[in-house]
């Protein structure tokens, strides 16, 4: 990324993240590794890889937006009893949110934004 100017680099970082992101949905609900019936990626996907960066760009830490995305995954499967999710959507909606929020922290350290 050497001799790259930030406009460059936050398309890079957002068209290599959307491609991964559409390869695996392809691949993995191609495979159907979920044993429980659903498949491990769907449209929400998408929803907790963009929260991810959006949480990683804006907190002071990292480990604070993971604890985060713990945190929303528990409360669906206590609060939200009609959301049907396999167990390997239910990790795959983390393992993406928190590649999001690697990015978005990534964002954050090319284009830092005051936060106080």
């Amino acid at each position: 990324m050497i001799g790259m100017d930030f406009h460059e680099v936050v398309w890079a970082v957002v068209v290599g993240s959307a491609m991964t992101l559409v390869l695996l949905m392809y691949f993995v609900n191609a495979a159907e590794l979920s044993k429980d019936g659903g498949k491990a990626l769907d449209e929400w996907t998408v929803g907790h890889f963009a929260l991810g960066v959006y949480l990683g760009f804006f907190m002071r830490t990292i480990w604070a937006g993971a604890v985060f995305l713990i945190y929303w995954e528990l409360h669906e499967l206590l609060f939200y009893k009609e959301v049907k999710e396999s167990v390997a959507n239910r990790f795959v909606d983390l393992v993406v949110g928190i590649i999001g929020l690697i990015v978005g922290s990534l964002l954050q350290s090319f284009a830092p934004i005051p936060l106080s």
